[in-house]
């Protein structure tokens, strides 16, 4: 049977601690028998401007992996961004 393939962003992937330890610990744990997982990374600042290339960019990234699921956690700018681009 095909594993379901899950997309997970994460925020800062440089940081340690937090949301990205907690995903990375989700990823390696015993789910990853059950499913094939993949981050996508958005990183540094993102001020005030619109960043329309990051979200075409993660738009081209989750359309090359094809995934059954994309897990997005938190409410800022980053996770806005990764939700418009998953839409």
């Amino acid at each position: 049977m095909k594993k379901p393939k899950v997309l997970v962003f994460i925020y800062n992937s440089n940081k340690i601690g937090g949301p990205t330890t907690s995903m990375r610990l989700l990823m390696n744990s015993r789910l990853k028998e059950d499913y094939e997982f993949k981050e996508i990374c958005i990183n540094g600042r993102l001020g005030k401007i619109p960043q329309i290339r990051l979200i075409l960019k993660l738009v081209k990234e989750i359309k090359n992996y094809n995934p059954d699921l994309v897990h997005v956690s938190g409410l800022q700018l980053q996770g806005f961004y990764a939700t418009l681009a998953t839409r």
